[in-house]
C-alpha cells in the first residue's frame, strides 16, 4: 500500500519491560531498555484525529491513543522537516559568520588573536551548542520525519508509541527507575 493510502498506522504500542522479550535478537551494542510491541488496530479518520482505546498485549491495560488522518500525519512530517531545515540553516549561517569574521580580519590586516580569538571560538561553540540543544529539544517535542501520526493521549510510565522493530534503545540514563514492570 502506498504511503498516502495507509488506512492503519504502522506505529505500534510499546510496553517497557525489564528484560529482553522472548524471540528478540540481542543487538551488537548493550541495550538499556527493552519494549514489547503491539499493533494499533485503529483505522485512520478521513480528516482530523480520532481517539481510540488500544489494549496492551503485555499488561492487558487499555491505553488511549490518538490517530491522525493521512493529511494530519503529512502535516506533522512537513512541520518537522521545516524545523530541521531551519536549524540547519542557522548552523550554516553561524559557521559562515565565523569564517567571514576571520576572512574580514585577515583581509584588513587585523588577524584575530589572543583574547579576541578565544572569544570568537567560545561564541561559536556556545552558539553551536545552543542550536544543537534546541534541535534535540524540538525533535523530542515534535514528531520526526517518519512520524506516523499516532501518539498517546496522555503520558504513561510504561507505554509509548514506537516504530515496528524498534523494540530497544540505548539510553544515557543510569536511573534504575526507568526499568519496566
Amino acid at each position: 500500500m502506498s504511503d498516502e493510502g495507509d488506512l492503519r498506522p504502522v506505529s505500534q504500542l510499546a510496553h517497557r519491560v525489564a528484560e529482553r522479550p522472548a524471540g528478540a535478537a540481542e543487538p551488537h551494542l548493550p541495550v538499556t531498555q527493552w519494549y514489547e510491541l503491539h499493533p494499533v488496530p485503529v483505522d485512520r479518520p478521513a480528516a482530523g484525529v480520532t481517539e481510540a482505546q488500544v489494549r496492551c498485549g503485555t499488561c492487558g491495560e487499555t491505553v488511549d491513543c490518538v490517530v491522525a488522518s493521512v493529511a494530519g500525519r503529512n502535516r506533522e512530517r512537513a512541520a518537522a522537516r521545516w524545523v530541521r531545515n531551519l536549524l540547519r540553516a542557522i548552523q550554516v549561517f553561524g559557521a559562515g559568520l565565523g569564517v567571514a569574521a576571520v576572512v574580514y580580519g585577515a583581509a584588513n590586516g587585523t588577524a584575530i588573536s589572543g583574547a579576541g580569538l578565544i572569544g570568537l571560538i567560545a561564541a561559536v561553540l556556545t552558539g553551536g551548542g545552543l542550536v544543537i540543544w534546541a534541535g534535540e529539544t524540538v525533535t523530542e517535542v515534535r514528531p520526526d520525519l517518519t512520524s506516523d501520526g499516532v501518539r498517546l493521549a496522555s503520558p504513561s510510565p510504561v507505554h509509548e508509541i514506537r516504530r515496528p522493530g524498534d523494540n530497544y534503545n540505548y539510553t544515557f540514563h543510569t536511573d534504575s527507575a526507568l526499568g519496566g514492570e
